[in-house]
């Protein structure tokens, strides 16, 4: 995923990564978790994409940089793999997947892209048990608060 917001990054001419290069490489990825809560939204991925390119193209820098040279990783997209990682442990996982990569997106305030998500009807605790659903092959998460039935 960080080679592929890497090229993202180069091919914008950005000399870093940003939480905007991340997320078009994991919208790019064509995950089937990540496909599916899009088209539960009726958003259309591709234009999403598109929408978060143009805020990377206009709130990074343009630089020239070699397309071997180091790059850094800005501190909102260390956020982004902080908070996935706390993700996953809250869904009792061992693993950080694309979708808790997701849901980091979902979490954070103080990201330009931030603004995107909330328009196009997402939001934390939904899209949360939407992939806990889709991950566990269509069965609905228990309810704890389920009233008994009556007979």
């Amino acid at each position: 995923m960080f080679l592929e917001a890497r090229l993202i990054a180069l091919s914008l001419k950005h000399a870093i990564i940003t939480p905007e290069h991340l997320l078009l490489a994991l919208l790019q990825s064509g995950d089937p978790v990540i496909l599916k809560l899009f088209e539960q939204k009726g958003v259309s991925i591709q234009n999403f994409a598109n929408v978060i390119k143009q805020i990377a193209i206009s709130t990074t820098k343009v630089e020239e940089i070699a397309q071997d040279a180091d790059m850094p990783i800005h501190i909102m997209t260390k956020n982004i793999i902080d908070t996935s990682k706390e993700e996953s442990k809250l869904m009792g996982l061992t693993y950080v997947g694309l979708e808790h990569m997701f849901l980091a997106y979902l979490s954070q305030d103080n990201i330009p892209c931030a603004k995107i998500f909330k328009d196009a009807g997402f939001t934390l605790e939904e899209t949360r048990q939407e992939i806990a659903f889709l991950m566990s092959g269509g069965v609905p998460p228990k309810q704890e608060n389920q009233s008994a039935e009556s007979t």
